[in-house]
């Protein structure tokens, strides 16, 4: 399992407020992570768009993907779109936030890239970042 108990000091991470995200895929600025344990959320600009269905996902430094789900857990994921779980976020004064992971992470797994999506009518808008060790 990606998430492994340790005690250590909880790190809440900024908010990225501004960030958008598109069809072809947004590049987003990374993240640096304390192995321990630690409130990752990140929030986006909807630019007037109305979500449907929200999606994360990662990919490990060993290839694995994972995707999460709604109540907070990484499962294995086929890495096909139809087999994504719903994560059921909603907008608020548009902006969307992404409740990311708020475990403990070991220092082995400090190498992830996360993707955040949201499907809208037009498609599925998406940004990708990575969470690295310091």
């Amino acid at each position: 399992m990606l998430l492994v108990c340790a005690v250590l000091i909880l790190i809440a991470w900024p908010a990225f407020a501004g960030d958008q995200l598109t069809l072809a895929g947004a590049r987003l600025s990374h993240v640096v992570a304390q192995s321990g344990a630690f409130d990752l959320r990140r929030s986006v600009d909807l630019g007037g768009d109305q979500p449907t269905a929200t999606y994360v996902t990662a990919r490990t430094a060993g290839g694995a993907m994972l995707m999460r789900t709604r109540a907070g857990y990484w499962l294995p994921w086929s890495g096909r779109e139809e087999d994504l779980a719903d994560n059921g976020f909603a907008a608020s004064g548009g902006a969307l936030e992404f409740k990311l992971v708020k475990e403990t992470l070991p220092a082995a797994a400090l190498l992830l890239t996360v993707t955040i999506a949201y499907r809208t009518a037009a498609g599925v808008k998406f940004g990708m970042f990575e969470i690295r060790a310091p």
